[in-house]
């Protein structure tokens, strides 16, 4: 019996890493060809027909008040705002828990946030907006890092609380987060630093590496040994 569940702990952690690996390298190739076929297409197809007049659309929204809830969204994308938040998750989950998956989890969506969104942006190099943008744009547009970093935040605020306490009355973190996430998104192309399909592209990417990192926590730990499921109210 002692040898089968250290055979099926092994199991699940072999599963686990073989996961994470591949699913950070399944992102990044799906990513960078995404960004060539943009880059290719982009001049004639998808920035004439779909980037250009979502982006116009939006720009012609500015107003006073809207610019300085969309500059304060922002913040909530922004690198620093990311490494203090998922480093103060990774402390705040353990305390709460006093479970060391919670902190593996938010340190693995911090690293991996931050490195494939400049992989990708290395290999593609997609310029910004040519419009008047209301905050200073930085490297490459595709995919938009603020985006990027506030779709992993989402995720990960909605997998440690869902997973902590699954009952029906927090069963609305999810969209509550989504909305969120999108909605500093649409900042970004409100702001006039990234086109439409960078902060798609981001939106996408943060959240997938959040689930390859909530599975492949899940797979390395077990299930029921480690993730006890309370009854759902």
């Amino acid at each position: 019996m002692k040898q089968a569940w250290t055979n099926t702990t092994r199991g699940g952690k072999t599963k686990g890493f073989f996961l994470l690996v591949g699913g950070f390298i399944l992102l990044v190739i799906t990513f960078w060809a995404a960004g060539v076929i943009i880059k290719e297409v982009a001049p004639n197809v998808i920035r004439r027909f779909f980037d250009r007049p979502v982006l116009d659309f939006i720009v012609d929204l500015r107003t006073g008040g809207l610019t300085s809830l969309m500059k304060l969204l922002n913040v909530f994308g922004s690198t620093a705002f990311g490494v203090i938040f998922l480093l103060g998750g990774a402390v705040v989950s353990f305390a709460l828990s006093r479970d060391v998956r919670f902190p593996i989890f938010f340190l693995l969506v911090l690293l991996g946030l931050f490195i494939l969104d400049d992989l990708i942006k290395q290999l593609i190099t997609l310029r910004r907006p040519g419009v008047s943008n209301l905050v200073p744009p930085r490297e490459a547009g595709f995919p938009d890092g603020y985006t990027t970093v506030a779709s992993g935040l989402a995720y990960a605020v909605s997998f440690f609380l869902i997973e902590r306490q699954p009952t029906r009355l927090i069963s609305w973190i999810w969209p509550v987060m989504t909305i969120v996430a999108i909605l500093i998104g649409f900042a970004r192309c409100y702001l006039g630093v990234a086109w439409p399909t960078d902060a798609l592209a981001g939106f996408a990417l943060g959240a997938g590496w959040g689930t390859v990192c909530g599975t492949s926590v899940k797979i390395f730990f077990g299930y029921q040994r480690l993730w006890p499921r309370r009854a759902r109210a």
